[in-house]
C-alpha cells in the first residue's frame, strides 16, 4: 500500500512524522484513534477514513500514512468550495460530533478574538441551523448557507479583499 498512486510528498511525510512523535508520548511507536483524528486536523485532513477505526485502535506510523493518502483521496474529489467550507466546519466541530453548537459557535468568534453581541450570534445560528433541529448545524447545512450566500453576491470567494 505504500506506493500508491495517491503518494505523499517528503514535505508531507516529514510533517506527519512530526506529528506523530508529537502524540506519540509514551513513545511505543503507536498512537490511539483520537491522536489519529487529531493528527488528520492539524494538517487540514479529512478525518473521515480515520474515525471508521475501533475506538481502542492504535496506529504506527505507517498505519497512519495509509489512512492519510486515503484522506487525501477524499479531499481530492472536491472543489474548492466544498473543501473550504469542509476544512471550516472541521475546525468549529472540534469534538467529531458531526454538528455545531450555539456555544461552540460563540467560542469560535471569542478564540479569533471578535466581539460578537449574542444576538447576532443567535441570528447567525438560525440562519444555519435550517433544520431546526435544536441549535445545532451540520456540515450540509453550512454549505447551503455559504452557497446561497455566495448565490445572492454576499461574498466574493474568488477575490483577494
Amino acid at each position: 500500500m505504500f506506493g500508491q498512486a495517491c503518494a505523499l510528498s517528503r514535505g508531507q511525510l516529514a510533517q506527519l512524522r512530526s506529528i506523530f512523535n508529537y502524540f506519540d508520548i509514551d513513545r511505543d511507536g503507536k498512537i490511539s484513534k483520537s491522536e489519529a483524528i487529531n493528527a488528520a486536523r492539524l494538517v487540514s485532513m479529512n478525518p473521515e477514513p480515520f474515525k471508521k477505526l475501533d475506538e481502542d485502535s492504535l496506529l504506527t506510523f505507517l498505519e497512519l500514512v495509509d489512512l492519510a493518502r486515503e484522506a487525501m483521496e477524499v479531499d481530492l474529489t472536491l472543489d474548492p468550495f466544498d473543501m473550504t467550507v469542509q476544512k471550516f466546519f472541521r475546525s468549529l466541530d472540534v469534538q467529531n460530533k458531526g454538528h455545531v453548537k450555539f456555544d461552540e459557535l460563540s467560542d469560535f468568534f471569542r478564540n479569533c478574538g471578535d466581539t460578537i453581541k449574542e444576538d447576532v450570534s443567535r441570528s447567525l445560528m438560525d440562519e444555519l441551523d435550517t433544520s431546526l433541529n435544536g441549535e445545532k448545524f451540520s456540515l450540509v447545512e453550512m454549505k447551503s448557507f455559504f452557497q446561497a450566500k455566495f448565490d445572492e453576491g454576499g461574498f466574493d470567494y474568488t477575490s483577494d479583499g
